[in-house]
Order: C-alpha cells, then structure tokens, then sequence
C-alpha cells in the first residue's frame, strides 16, 4: 500500500500543532498540562473583562 502523506522538508515538523500534540500524548501528565495551558489562554482574557458584580444588581434585586 503506498503512503499518500505528504512529506515535511527535512529538519522541520509537519506542523507545530501536530508535534505539540505528539508530544503532549507522550504521558497524562503532559496532556493534562495542555489542556490546563489551553483552558488558561482561552479564559482568562475574558475573566479580567467582565465584572463580578454588575452595579446595577443591587437595584435590580431591590425591585424585585
């Protein structure tokens, strides 16, 4: 059967994703610690923006 993979220059990976990944598959922890890495970058920006406390929450539970 022939390999229909297109081969990557010599000295370079395929793609970085791609050896991120092989890496990370390499033990639990590893993989465990991407997915930390990965959460980290895609909630924290968001949780420095929005407020805790809206200041008007005090006054809509007041109302009601």
């Amino acid at each position: 059967m022939e390999n229909n993979k297109i081969a990557a220059p010599p000295g370079r990976p395929a793609s970085w994703f791609g050896s991120v990944l092989d890496i990370a598959m390499g033990s639990h922890r590893r993989a465990c610690a991407l997915l930390f890495a990965a959460c980290l970058i895609a909630f924290l920006p968001g949780f420095f923006q929005v407020p805790p406390v809206d200041r008007d929450e005090a006054r809509f539970a007041q109302a009601s």
